[in-house]
């Protein structure tokens, strides 16, 4: 998974039981145990300063959830979206907007980073 400026990148790795995120030297930073099936998608944004965020898509329930890289939810609650969402990181307001789409409507979530 690399991120958006393509020279930092992590590792995402699945067996039967749970998805687990690693760094680049293999250690894991967090795992996801038996919330995600086989159909999901992941996105690694990587915004400088230390704010880094995994999106990660079930697309057989339709839900986009975001994490920091310790596993803490972000925001409170998922997003209804079965394809990849894109974030985008407003410095000025401190929020994160993450544009998805719901049916036929493109919509935009804004979260509070710190």
């Amino acid at each position: 998974m690399p991120g958006c400026k393509g020279t930092d990148w992590l590792v995402l790795r699945q067996d039967q039981e749970r998805v687990s995120i690693l760094d680049k030297k293999g250690e894991v930073l967090f795992e996801l145990d038996g919330e995600l099936g086989s159909g999901f998608k992941a996105r690694y944004y990587n915004f400088g300063a230390g704010l880094k965020l995994i999106a990660i898509t079930d697309t057989h329930t339709n839900q986009t959830l975001l994490y920091d890289l310790a596993g803490r939810k972000i925001g409170n609650t998922s997003l209804p979206s079965g394809f990849p969402v894109s974030v985008l990181y407003v410095e000025d307001f401190d929020k994160l907007l993450t544009y998805y789409t719901y049916q036929q409507l493109l919509e935009v979530s804004a979260v509070k980073v710190r």
